[in-house]
């Protein structure tokens, strides 16, 4: 049996026209909540460079003031004369108020399916380094989420191919780190690296407490077990 179509939803359409304004002809919204780091100024400054225009601002008339205020684009219309592309909206000022509150917001309630996204920055690129910046950010946010497309999340046994396996049978949190190095640790040192890429040195101890060196030596020959298995 076909499926009776949907009706079209009755959305009422307040865009009353398309203008172009100047920065002069458009107020600022006396409620502009935003704030707009120097960061995306230059990120966004640069894509205008890079590309151009390609959005319009939104503003309405308000019926208590009779002047444009803008309702998005605060950020855009500080960057140049303009003209900018304009949308004139036919709303009140309370619907201008709601969508000021929201308009934003809603965008930033979209998750990203973190493959495409890895896909999508691979063919991107820019010249301006404001731009190669805020893509570079990009990336490494991707790199840092969990897949968000539907499909099954990873597994942490995927990630520990190679590592030594360590069981601790009393459960007690030791209070030493026994690691072999094949460098000095220093009090600049922020990373260790495994699997190790050069022949054993040295032994670097940490002990809080030297009560605790037996367990010490229980755990560097489990990991030294292991690690020759």
């Amino acid at each position: 049996m076909p499926r009776t179509p949907l009706a079209a939803p009755s959305w009422r359409n307040r865009v009353k026209e398309l203008r172009y304004c100047s920065p002069a002809d458009l107020a600022d919204h006396p409620l502009q909540w935003r704030v707009h780091p120097d960061q995306q100024r230059a990120a966004l400054r640069g894509l205008l460079e890079d590309i151009g225009i390609a959005g319009a601002l939104l503003a309405y008339e308000s019926p208590a003031t009779g002047q444009l205020v803008s309702i998005d684009g605060h950020l855009r219309k500080s960057l140049g004369p303009g003209p900018w592309p304009t949308l004139i909206l036919d709303v009140t000022d309370e619907e201008a108020a709601l969508l000021l509150a929201t308009h934003d917001p809603l965008a930033t309630l979209a998750q990203s399916d973190t493959a495409q996204l890895g896909a999508l920055l691979q063919q991107v690129q820019s010249e301006d380094a404001a731009v190669q910046a805020f893509l570079a950010e990009l990336a490494e946010e991707q790199h840092g989420e969990l897949p968000t497309s539907g499909g099954p999340l990873p597994q942490p046994s995927e990630y520990w191919q190679g590592m030594p396996e360590f069981h601790q049978e009393d459960q007690l949190g030791y209070q030493t780190i026994h690691v072999h190095l094949g460098q000095a640790i220093t009090s600049k040192t922020r990373y260790l690296w495994y699997p190790q890429q050069t022949p054993l040195v040295h032994d670097e101890v940490f002990a809080s407490n030297e009560s605790v060196l037996p367990s010490l030596h229980s755990l560097e020959r489990t990991l030294g077990k292991s690690s020759h298995e």
